[in-house]
């Protein structure tokens, strides 16, 4: 696997170009325009790729909504290995 970083979600947002094996992995708790309020805004416009969620603070209202606007995982940091792997391959064979 190949992977890219970004410093925020506007970062992201400019430079991201569709390809049809990828996912993108998005912490809640981000400055400016966090997580949620960014998955938000791109579920209105198509984002087009499938979202995994991972958070230090996790809660059932917050896993909710995150489902709701797209989310295909939501997994609770510190993240296993293991499970971020198989939620990387859930997502990308979707």
């Amino acid at each position: 696997m190949s992977v890219e970083g970004f410093g925020s979600t506007a970062d992201f947002a400019t430079a991201y170009r569709q390809h049809p094996r990828a996912c993108l992995i998005l912490d809640l708790h981000l400055p400016v325009m966090g997580g949620l309020d960014f998955l938000a805004s791109r579920a209105k416009d198509g984002l087009g790729l499938p979202v995994i969620i991972v958070t230090g603070r996790a809660d059932e209202a917050t896993r909710e909504r995150a489902f709701e606007l797209g989310a295909v995982a939501y997994l609770e940091k510190p993240v296993d290995d293991r499970d971020l792997l198989s939620a990387i391959d859930g997502a990308i064979d979707a």
